[in-house]
């Protein structure tokens, strides 16, 4: 769960694949330099001979041309392995995969960036209200753009401005996007901030989405909004009218209700299934395609 925070416009498709020389080695701190470039790590730091060193390294800064381009701060990474990284070329990639592999926050410069928040369910921040900013989603990047300049963002998952969360993880297989999908399916209304964040923490972490949409099911909402439904076909044709907005066809109709029939699947596993399958996908993509608004839990 490392910060980084760029000072300078950055784009982490950069390579930095230099030869590099180590300037310094202490208890706290190396520092390694080439080619007009400088990479200081801090941590606690243990030499196990030439070229082997252990210990966490807990933050880095670089340089070039002794301006600060970017900073890592708040991170658990293991020394050896970053010393691995820094002895071989052409791993520039792999580097910021491993350091930015968990929730990350990440923090632009005044300038255009490429920012890439890698694995884990990421931050980018931003010192404005969201108004400030136009945000524009496409099929493989996310686009924010305000008076400053405009980033392009890939596998960033959520937003913070001063005033709001913006949630930009809207895609098919995308936790913010299935949640809202499945929010909307459950109680056939857009969701409300505080829920959509609640729910998303939820899955974040790890829960089973048809647990999920168990949870949806155990309110009282929920029960109110089914309260007439008798029977499997009944159940069915009420996911259909209330998640796609039309009458089940004959053979959807038939093939779920005799699932629920015959036990093979249960009524939230089917309301996850309805919720994501491709029709609901593509009617929903239109209201979240630029991100939608929620409020974290916890």
């Amino acid at each position: 769960m490392a910060t980084i925070e760029l000072y300078r416009a950055f784009d982490f498709r950069t390579a930095q694949d230099w030869e590099w020389t180590i300037t310094e080695a202490i208890q706290n701190r190396i520092t390694i330099e080439g080619a007009g470039n400088k990479q200081n790590f801090s941590g606690s730091f243990s030499y196990l001979g030439i070229d082997r060193v252990a210990g966490t390294v807990t933050g880095t800064s670089f340089f070039q041309n002794n301006a600060e381009v970017y900073r890592v701060s708040d991170a658990q990474l293991d020394a050896g392995r970053i010393a691995q990284f820094a002895r071989n070329e052409l791993d520039t990639q792999q580097t910021y995969a491993y350091v930015l592999s968990g929730a990350d926050t990440v923090i632009g410069s005044a300038g255009n960036d490429f920012l890439n928040g890698y694995g884990g369910i990421d931050t980018a921040v931003y010192r404005g209200t969201a108004a400030s900013y136009t945000l524009r989603g496409s099929d493989s990047s996310f686009a924010v753009t305000g008076a400053a300049g405009s980033d392009t963002l890939i596998n960033v998952e959520r937003l913070a401005f001063t005033d709001k969360h913006i949630a930009i993880d809207v895609g098919a297989n995308d936790n913010g996007g299935t949640i809202y999908r499945l929010y909307q399916a459950a109680l056939d209304r857009a969701p409300d901030l505080a829920g959509l964040g609640y729910w998303m923490d939820r899955l974040d972490d790890g829960a089973n989405i048809v647990d999920i949409a168990a949870g949806f099911m155990s309110s009282t909402e929920y029960a109110r909004l089914y309260s007439g439904v008798t029977s499997n076909t009944d159940l069915v044709t009420k996911y259909y009218s209330n998640i796609l907005e039309r009458a089940p066809d004959a053979g959807g109709l038939a093939y779920w209700a005799g699932l629920l029939d015959s036990g093979k699947a249960t009524a939230a596993q089917v309301l996850d299934a309805i919720s994501d399958s491709p029709e609901n996908i593509a009617a929903v993509a239109p209201l979240i395609a630029n991100g939608f608004e929620y409020v974290p839990y916890g």
